[in-house]
């Protein structure tokens, strides 16, 4: 009798909660490994797997869990259907392993390149020993694509070209680190040595290219699929100086 009783009570509690909320529950986040403590909008909520009514609209979710990195995205609810999130948890420990050393040749006014997949969650590192300045940046498909514009003379600037140089480096010996969110599912990136006149445009450098010579790559990775699908090299075809912005 007790448990006949029990049925009417909680479905009048989800009753009330769909008309006050929209449903029972519309927010689900779930981590592999479970057990991660579930900030919302930076007040600790409780442990994956958590399940939660929100007022509709956008927050700030950040899970934390020991021995991991901090899983970091932004979810919108609704009324309408519950919002799942299913976070991949990432080890801190995870080993940087050298998956990529060879010695190549840019000349002046000249520039490599490599394009390669990168897991979400992950990340990557290219060290750069070389005989001159030089710049070293990563950067996404369509920045890319805007760069090399730039560099074969399609145009004298673009807009986002700014972001080509957000992770970018610039010396004789540094280092380049890309990583990507657990929610980002590009996948290709590409990581470019530049000693033409683009790179010290983008770095506000009236400094000339140097003359160029051997450069030692070494690239690492935490990625157990992390695969260089390409590399390349070209040269400007007009090796005219571009003027800094605002010379």
């Amino acid at each position: 009798m007790r448990s006949t009783r029990i049925i009417p009570v909680i479905f009048g509690v989800c009753l009330i909660g769909m008309i006050l909320a929209g449903g029972c529950t519309n927010l689900q986040v779930n981590s592999d490994p479970a057990g991660a403590d579930v900030y919302i909008n930076e007040k600790l909520a409780g442990q994956t797997s958590y399940e939660t009514t929100l007022d509709p609209g956008t927050y700030s979710i950040v899970l934390v869990k020991s021995g991991y990195q901090n899983f970091i995205t932004q979810a919108t609810v609704s009324q309408d259907n519950p919002t799942v999130i299913n976070a991949r948890l990432v080890g801190v420990n995870n080993e940087m392993k050298l998956v990529y050393e060879q010695t190549i040749t840019v000349r002046k006014n000249c520039y490599a390149y490599y394009r390669y997949l990168l897991s979400p969650g992950t990340k990557v590192t290219a060290q750069v020993i070389a005989a001159g300045d030089m710049m070293g940046f990563s950067t996404f498909p369509n920045d890319f694509d805007t760069y090399l514009n730039i560099v074969n003379g399609g145009a004298q600037s673009a807009s986002g070209i700014s972001r080509v140089n957000s992770e970018g480096q610039w010396g004789t010996n540094f280092e380049v680190t890309n990583f990507v969110p657990e929610n980002d599912q590009r996948g290709t990136y590409y990581f470019v040595i530049d000693n033409t006149p683009i790179s010290y445009y983008l770095t506000y450098s009236k400094t000339m290219p140097s003359e160029g010579g051997s450069v030692l790559v070494r690239i690492t990775t935490n990625d157990p699929k992390f695969t260089i699908v390409a590399e390349s090299t070209g040269c400007m075809p007009d090796t005219t100086p571009l003027q800094s912005p605002g010379s």
